[in-house]
């Protein structure tokens, strides 16, 4: 019998090489616009049935097309406008943001990671004194920058307009040399199985990087991200220390979720 951690570590390992195809092919898709399952199998040195199945996947997320033999690329922002965003649930992410405000002591230093509800929690910070925040984010950083008291520290990368943020491996490596109280995070969906995930893989990494740098790790996530699917896991839900989301979670959920030791506070 396979002891439970090695089945942990096959399914661990099988995320990230599965992640590391997800991102070859839509950085293959960027640069050519179309791709051949054939080919993709001799590059990556898997089967084309494994080919089919991460291009069917990828399809669902809104990447690409698939066609016959391959794909072609869908350059369609994927997701809706920053404001667009911003608006949404603007109500529930007020409340998340205030409630979560209230855990930043004077003195910290602190992660707040790009996000529409994150940027509450910046809007909320405007009157504590002595802080120091780290950030890939140029709207928080723009937020934060207008209170003389706290000190902001952007990371390196490259712009992902859409989204006001800055991703690729300058932005990996920066975080991967800090340490700090607190990051302040979110999650495209958050599921008990399957841990925080994501539908943009390029920030998977860097995510994963200000977790390792945060002594605790804190979700700020309106309740509709526990009903929504990614592609690729952050990391699994027994890394994280606190939820902040609203009332809408259903119960059962937030039990199941406060029985692996993790926090879950209802902002109201």
């Amino acid at each position: 019998m396979i002891p439970d951690s090695a089945k942990t570590m096959d399914r661990s390992t099988e995320r990230k090489l599965q992640v590391q195809r997800y991102l070859h092919i839509e950085s293959l898709l960027r640069q050519q616009n179309t791709v051949l399952v054939r080919e993709l199998s001799s590059s990556l040195h898997v089967s084309t049935n494994t080919v089919r199945r991460d291009l069917a996947s990828l399809e669902k997320q809104g990447v690409l097309k698939r066609i016959h033999g391959g794909a072609v690329y869908l350059d369609n922002n994927q997701s809706m406008p920053y404001e667009a965003r911003s608006r949404a649930g603007l109500t529930e992410k007020e409340k998340i943001g205030r409630y979560a405000a209230s855990l930043v002591q004077d003195g910290s230093t602190v992660i707040i990671d790009a996000g529409t509800t994150t940027k509450q929690l910046a809007l909320y910070l405007k009157d504590i004194g002595n802080l120091t925040v780290l950030t890939n984010s140029l709207e928080i950083a723009e937020t934060l920058g207008k209170n003389p008291n706290i000190t902001v520290i952007v990371s390196g990368g490259i712009l992902q307009v859409s989204s006001r943020h800055l991703i690729g491996m300058p932005a990996e490596q920066f975080f991967s040399k800090i340490r700090v109280d607190q990051l302040f995070t979110s999650a495209n969906a958050i599921s008990i199985d399957e841990g925080l995930l994501s539908s943009n893989l390029h920030i998977v990494p860097i995510k994963r990087k200000m977790m390792e740098a945060a002594k605790e790790t804190i979700i700020l996530a309106d309740s509709s991200k526990f009903h929504q699917t990614g592609i690729a896991q952050i990391a699994p839900l027994a890394a994280v220390q606190k939820i902040i989301t609203d009332s809408g979670i259903p119960e059962d959920l937030a039990h199941k979720i406060r029985s692996l030791g993790i926090e879950v506070v209802i902002a109201g």
